[in-house]
């Protein structure tokens, strides 16, 4: 049975680092949203569903199913 990947979300700067980790590799996405009118807005989950997304298609392993479970991927 594989481990199961985690998701982990830190602060950078203005920004957040979101990483995918699992015995196969590693994903990681790191967003900042503008603050100028009109700007589109990134959330974290929509940030989430990407770098989940981008991990299994990269290394197409199980190690993310319940992520993709929770994040609707």
């Amino acid at each position: 049975m594989t481990a199961a990947a985690t998701l982990t979300t830190e602060s950078i700067g203005d920004g957040r680092l979101l990483t995918v980790d699992c015995s196969h590799g590693t994903t990681s996405l790191a967003f900042m949203n503008g603050t100028d009118p009109g700007t589109p807005q990134i959330t974290e989950v929509a940030a989430a569903r990407m770098v989940v997304a981008h991990h299994y298609a990269k290394e197409r392993c199980n190690c993310t199913r319940r992520l993709r479970q929770r994040y609707g991927v």
